[in-house]
């Protein structure tokens, strides 16, 4: 249903949500796409989640692709139709499996620095640094089930 408003719980949620998800680096609209997504039980229109929202269509339209493209939101066809929809990916996905990767990127160069650093302190440092973002990324990894 486009136009149907959100209720003041449901407003207050997504508010939340969108003010944890901006330092991530998202924008205030997609933000609240993710937020809007994470409390829907279904996927919605780009319609329904403009009218829920009270933004553009284009506005959210963009912003669902970007967070598609982010892996947080998964895009769904009907067949037949033009239509799309949009969901939350619930375990594993977007911004998390992001991270395993980033931790898993700055552990190896923290090692590589630490393998070529003269100082023995500095090295020391590298290393030490390197295998704590190694450790998070095998916990992270763990729990989302990437082993």
């Amino acid at each position: 249903m486009p136009g149907e408003a959100l209720s003041g719980e449901e407003r207050r949620m997504i508010d939340e949500l969108a003010q944890a998800l901006m330092p991530m680096g998202l924008t205030p609209i997609e933000a609240r796409v993710q937020a809007l997504l994470t409390i829907s039980l279904e996927p919605l229109t780009l319609d329904a989640m403009a009218g829920k929202l009270r933004v553009a269509k284009s506005s959210v339209s963009v912003a669902a692709r970007e967070l598609e493209r982010h892996g947080a939101a998964e895009r769904f066809t009907e067949r037949g139709s033009k239509r799309i929809r949009y969901g939350i990916v619930t375990h594993g996905g977007g911004f998390l499996a992001a991270q395993v990767e980033f931790l898993g990127t700055m552990g190896a160069l923290l090692h590589r620095l630490a393998a070529g650093s003269a100082q023995d302190a500095t090295s020391a440092r590298l290393l030490d640094m390197g295998n704590f973002h190694l450790r998070v990324r095998d916990a992270l990894a763990g729990a989302l089930g990437h082993r």
